[in-house]
């Protein structure tokens, strides 16, 4: 085995294969670059897009070969897509003319590359260019029975993208309610890591099928006014149908496939709508816990006063429902609104400090550009002040109701003000007390809710 390095080299000091094995073998770099153009035109735009916002994928350097015939020169092995769509984006001249539709739509790319060229690529050099034949092989042929990269289905991708984007799709809230519901069989749970995620969206943002299910779909959160047990009825029988009963996309295709679909379904697998929880919740959340069933209040019940902070268990009451319009933001309520203060202290407290900043952050984002000099990077206790005076110019709440929240932000020693949120997230000897915590929230709550009611 030939010696592997890692190197920075300059583009003009790196060729395009000449044996790719997207086409047939050429006669000269030129040639290669202009039968990659003939052969995925599109994909280099966007190719050439994504660099230019993106930069190349540190996590994926261009192999390379030194060129025996030509003195610091290296023949690229992996990575000649990226190579030629730097190449041409550097020189497009070098694209036969012909191809006159790719440059014009590379056009823009073009000049924006002039502007801040790639001029060095960082590379891996192999002595031997057999050595990275295994490599190349696994990167471009699938898993290769677990040896190669796993790739991610439907609900895998679904999960990444909520956990980086913020973006939590329909059928994945569906699904990961089924997950921990305390309602689910247990055989069923185990097994909805295999259910398609897709026919699950296909079915839930069809509102015929949602009413069937005693479901409602509202600020892109799933919710419902039944009991939990009486919601998991009809999402347990389609996760059934598509792990056990053979059916596939072809039974829910069209519209009247899935009103047909919705016919076979039983008394026993339909909610009982008679059934209604003691206040409307979010499957996000599932928010009926167990432990709860047995002391609901009738749905007409006045609304109770937040029980005593010693007592909760929760940051925030579950009398307290809010209807918070941004997704994340309305994720992060209801895992405060789940996770028990006792046990997780120090997450309650951090996550406490990014619900409060993002709130504010949202309402004033909502309020177009009302709240000049005001920046992302504005201190929180400054941008608190100045809602706080929006409030109260606008007869939203009067000073004695802003009295706590004003007094929180500007006393050092308050659990709410600024340095002690600070605290929680970079001090690692500064621990926060459930019960300061739970205090703070009912300081706050009143002021967190006027922002959400009036968020347009």
């Amino acid at each position: 085995m030939g010696e592997i390095t890692k190197k920075t080299l300059k583009l003009t000091n790196l060729s395009v294969s000449i044996e790719n094995p997207r086409f047939e073998m050429v006669t000269n770099q030129r040639e290669a670059i202009q039968m990659m153009v003939a052969d995925q035109p599109e994909k280099l735009v966007k190719l050439a897009k994504d660099i230019l916002d993106s930069g190349l994928n540190p996590n994926d350097p261009v192999y390379v070969t030194p060129d025996d015939s030509i003195p610091n020169r290296y023949i690229v092995l992996e990575g000649n897509r990226r190579i030629s769509i730097l190449k041409i984006l550097n020189s497009p001249e070098i694209v036969d003319s012909k191809s006159i539709s790719f440059l014009n739509k590379l056009t823009p790319y073009i000049e924006a590359f002039k502007k801040n060229p790639i001029i060095n690529v960082e590379c891996t050099v192999y002595e031997d260019a057999s050595d990275a034949d295994k490599w190349i092989e696994l990167k471009h042929t699938g898993e290769n029975s677990g040896i190669g990269t796993v790739s991610w289905d439907s609900t895998q991708q679904a999960r990444f993208n909520k956990k980086v984007k913020g973006h939590n799709p329909i059928a994945l809230q569906a699904i990961e309610f089924l997950e921990r519901s305390s309602y689910t069989d247990d055989k069923l749970k185990a097994d909805l890591s295999k259910l398609s995620y897709t026919n699950m969206e296909r079915l839930l943002t069809d509102p015929d099928v949602r009413q069937t299910l005693g479901i409602k779909y509202q600020n892109k959160i799933l919710g419902s006014e039944l009991e939990e047990s009486e919601v998991v009825k009809g999402l347990t029988k389609i996760a059934s149908d598509f792990l056990y009963n053979n059916y596939t996309v072809n039974n829910i295709r069209s519209k009247k496939d899935r009103k047909l679909y919705l016919e076979e379904f039983s008394k026993n697998t339909l909610p009982n709508k008679s059934q209604k929880s003691s206040s409307p919740w979010q499957l996000i959340s599932s928010s009926l816990k167990t432990e709860d069933k047995g002391s609901q209040a009738p749905r007409s019940s006045p609304k109770k006063s937040n029980p005593p902070s010693s007592e909760r268990k929760y940051l925030i009451p579950r009398e307290c429902v809010m209807k918070i319009s941004d997704s994340r933001v309305n994720v992060i309520y209801h895992e405060l609104k789940d996770l028990v203060v006792a046990d997780f202290t120090n997450a309650s407290a951090v996550i406490f400090r990014v619900f409060v900043e993002l709130s504010v952050d949202a309402f004033i984002a909502s309020k177009n550009g009302s709240f000049k000099g005001v920046k992302k990077l504005t201190p929180l206790k400054e941008k608190v002040e100045k809602v706080a005076d929006y409030f109260q110019a606008a007869n939203i709440l009067t000073d004695h109701e802003l009295k706590g929240i004003r007094v929180s932000i500007t006393d050092t020693h308050d659990i709410l003000s600024i340095d002690t949120f600070n605290a929680y997230v970079h001090n690692r000897h500064y621990s926060p007390n459930e019960l300061h915590l739970k205090r703070s929230w009912d300081i706050i709550q009143v002021f967190i809710e006027k922002l959400w009611e009036n968020i347009k």
